[in-house]
């Protein structure tokens, strides 16, 4: 493998998860839910434990009838979902700078609203971005593997030349590994609690935090 180009999730790799979940608190609010912190952590925390499924869909589930009403949680909480500079990760910027400096491509692939554009920009986070694959812009949320593909396809690299870095397996490291790319797995934001020995598994390399990244980029740049 010659690794060419790092693509970065953005909630909970580059800035806290703690504002999305803030923001579907809100949401449900909107909605007229106002749900007590120990339903909305049992959701929350089954959900990042278990690694698979979506925490809106089962908070419509559970609290607004059922899936129908899944959008209408998405569009209450994507206004909600504002990144400020203090959601930013300490480790964030200089892990972009570190791999520009590599020599290496960067780019989002990301759930995230097109809203998020804004504060990427304002931030500095696009400054050391070659490609944003936003999902609010490019019109695929992962798992789907075409928000992955057009990444890619953009920068003309092949999906062998990719790393990935994400803090979900669900919708980070399985599809990128089914594509065909290596995978770093942050253990922080929506990673679960207490991994399991089978989930450790699954990446190729598993990070504590950003800060852990760069020994691992110099040892994929020299195979």
């Amino acid at each position: 493998m010659s690794l060419e180009l790092v693509t970065f999730d953005v909630g909970g790799v580059i800035y806290q998860d703690a504002v999305f979940a803030r923001a579907v608190r809100l949401g449900l609010a909107d909605l007229g839910v106002e749900i007590q912190d120990e339903d909305f952590n049992r959701i929350y925390d089954e959900v990042r434990q278990n690694q698979a499924g979506s925490i809106r869909s089962k908070l419509a589930v559970e609290f607004l009838g059922g899936l129908e009403h899944k959008q209408a949680l998405i569009d209450a909480t994507d206004k909600h979902w504002v990144f400020t500079s203090k959601d930013l990760h300490e480790d964030a910027l200089e892990t972009l700078r570190l791999t520009k400096g590599l020599g290496l491509l960067v780019a989002l692939v990301a759930n995230q609203p097109a809203s998020i554009m804004g504060p990427l920009r304002e931030h500095g986070v696009l400054d050391f971005v070659d490609f944003a694959g936003i999902s609010g812009v490019v019109g695929y949320e992962k798992p789907d593997p075409r928000i992955f593909e057009v990444a890619t396809e953009a920068l003309s690299i092949k999906p062998s030349q990719v790393l990935h870095v994400g803090n979900r397996l669900d919708t980070d490291v399985r599809p990128a590994k089914a594509m065909g790319m290596k995978t770093a797995w942050v253990l922080r934001g929506e990673a679960p609690p207490e991994p399991t020995p089978l989930q450790l598994a699954e990446p190729d390399h598993v990070l504590n935090s950003l800060a852990d990244l760069m020994p691992y980029l110099s040892e994929l740049k020299t195979k």
